[in-house]
Parts: C-alpha cells; sequence; structure tokens
C-alpha cells in the first residue's frame, strides 16, 4: 500500500475511534495525518535574534519549521529559560502576522516542581503577552514528546517548546527526527528546552549552551550589578550545515529582541555579590552614595520587573517550603 494511502487511513481510523489524527506513531517510526512528511513554505524562512554577528554565522537567523535545541547546567536554568523565552518571542512577532499568533510550553510536572512555574509579570517585562501563551502539563517526559508531536501539527501555532530536566533519553536521534519532519511538514518551530541534561546525537538543526552572563545598566553596572536587562553567554554548540560560535549578549524585552551588551557588561571578574556598607534606615545616606539616584524603573520600562519563574508554596510537603 502506497504511503499517501496508509497515512489516510490511519487518518481515517483516528477519526472514528475519536483519536487525535495528526501526529507520529511512536511505536513504528511513521507518521500519521494527512501531509505528513511534506514541507511547509515557511521552512525557507529565517528569524533573525538580532545580534549582527550572530545572525550572520546563522546564515541570516534561525531557521523555522525545524528543532532547535537549548541546553544549560542547574544552576543556568533560569536563564535558559528567558533565551527560549526570548527565541520563541522573535518567531511569535515574525509569524504572527501570518496567522500564527500563538506559542505552546509543554512541560512536565517534575519541571513544574524543580523549576517554578513561568511568571505573567516576568513574561510581560521580557515582552511576550502571557494572552498568546498556552501551558500544558504532563505527568511525564513521554507525554509531553507525544504533546510536543501532536502540536507541531497545528497550523496555528508559530513555536512549541518542550521543556525537560535532567537525562532525557526519549529524545535521541531518531525521536528528533520525527519532531523535525513534523515542524517541516506544519511549519511550526520547535525548541527543545533540556535544564540539567547532557547533550546526545540529535536531528536539531542547532544546539545551544546558555550561561548567566553579568548585566548592565550602563555607568551604574560597577555599584549596582545586579540590575539591567539580562544577559547570556551563548555557545552555538552545533549548526547544521553552518559555522558554530560564541557570543555575550542580552535580551532588550523593549525591543523584544537580542543585542551586543555594552562593553562595560563584559565579565571583568566583578562578583555579583559585593560588600555594602551599614545605613541607616533614612535615605539620605543612600541616595548621597548613589549620587542622588533614587530607586525606580529605568526609562522606558515598567515600574515592576517581576521574575521570569515564580516559587510556589506547597503546603503539604513539610510543612510549607518553597519550591
Amino acid at each position: 500500500m502506497q504511503a499517501s494511502a496508509l497515512a489516510q487511513l490511519r487518518h481515517t481510523i483516528s477519526r472514528l475511534e475519536g483519536r487525535p489524527a495528526t501526529g507520529w506513531d511512536w511505536t513504528n517510526g511513521s507518521a500519521s495525518g494527512p501531509g505528513a512528511g511534506g514541507t511547509d513554505p515557511l521552512a525557507t524562512i529565517r528569524i533573525g535574534l538580532g545580534l549582527e554577528e550572530a545572525d550572520q554565522v546563522l546564515q541570516g537567523g534561525l531557521r523555522t519549521a525545524a528543532v532547535h535545541e537549548i541546553f544549560a547546567a542547574a544552576a543556568d536554568g533560569p536563564a535558559a529559560t528567558g533565551f527560549a523565552v526570548g527565541l520563541a518571542q522573535r518567531v511569535l512577532s515574525a509569524l504572527a502576522p501570518a496567522g500564527r499568533p500563538r506559542l505552546l510550553w509543554i512541560r512536565d510536572d517534575f519541571c513544574e516542581l524543580e523549576w517554578g512555574g513561568l511568571f505573567a509579570s516576568g513574561l510581560v517585562e521580557w515582552g511576550l503577552d502571557p494572552g498568546v501563551l498556552v501551558m500544558v502539563r504532563v505527568p511525564r517526559p513521554l507525554d509531553g514528546l507525544r504533546a510536543a508531536a501532536d502540536a507541531l501539527g497545528c497550523g496555528g501555532l508559530a513555536a512549541v517548546v518542550l521543556e525537560s530536566s535532567g537525562p532525557a533519553a526519549l529524545l535521541d536521534l531518531t525521536a528528533t527526527r520525527k519532531l523535525a519532519l513534523a515542524a517541516a511538514a506544519s511549519g511550526v518551530t520547535a525548541l527543545t528546552l533540556r535544564l540539567d541534561g547532557a547533550p546526545v546525537p540529535s536531528a536539531a538543526e542547532t544546539r545551544w549552551l546558555i550561561e548567566a552572563a553579568p548585566s548592565s545598566t550602563g555607568a551604574t553596572r560597577r555599584r549596582w550589578p545586579w540590575l539591567g536587562n539580562p544577559a547570556f553567554t551563548a555557545t552555538l554548540a552545533r549548526h547544521r550545515g553552518g559555522r558554530d560560535g560564541r557570543w555575550t549578549m542580552e535580551w532588550d524585552g523593549d525591543g523584544r529582541r537580542f543585542r551586543a551588551p555594552p562593553s562595560e557588561a563584559i565579565d571583568d571578574g566583578t562578583r555579583m555579590s559585593l560588600p555594602l556598607p551599614l545605613r541607616p534606615a533614612d535615605p539620605g545616606p543612600l541616595a548621597a552614595e548613589t549620587d542622588g539616584r533614587t530607586a525606580g524603573p529605568a526609562p522606558g520600562r515598567s515600574a515592576t520587573a517581576g521574575p521570569l519563574l515564580s516559587r510556589r508554596r506547597f503546603p503539604g510537603r513539610g510543612g510549607g517550603q518553597d519550591r
């Protein structure tokens, strides 16, 4: 039986049984659903990150309708999450006018407990409207993989983020190949966010290794180094058909783009934890110490810059511990 006829038969049976008609049959390694195995016109589009040096290496930008991997050590998990949000925002901004106004984020229960939930105020500060984000929680990594495969068949999505923590044996070469074919057929970009996991052979278009980098607020950085735009050291460790690279970049939430940080933001060995002199409760001396500057939002920024990840309290776990 021809592959197209077999796919149509599976589609008909799935519809009659009330099961999803698209996605991958993970038991025999074949695609199901009409159009499986084709290529969407969006597969030829590249979306720039905003950082010229990186876009040149990427031959114009990140290719849509492909799989892109993001890895980070446990300590850099929040930075990698922010980098993934930035990439998803770039794809969403480019494809929303084309009728793809939604972003799907899939994570299992362990990720939710280990890293906390995505924080709406933090997403707004990042430049992402929480109203376009659809969150899916699944009990097991295998369920997340299946959900991602089904979601990649939805033409109304700009991107799908599949988040996992620790070793993920399921996301091997075979599984990522299936995801890549599904993404190419639908035009949906797949981002796999791997926290505290080691890279393995895969069919991804790019592989990014993310570390947190010092932020910058211009002249105030040396005195108050914890303020400023979020910054990353991003290593492009794999680039199918192209060169790799390594850059320090920061996310501009107002412009919704990555950019090179000011020269003084490059890590010069200054530590984030600095000894501060004891001051009385009266804010007068503190204001004088900061050359008259007082607390408040940076120009053009909102007054509340919520964290990207939130920690929730679970009263039933050890008497109410923070997670």
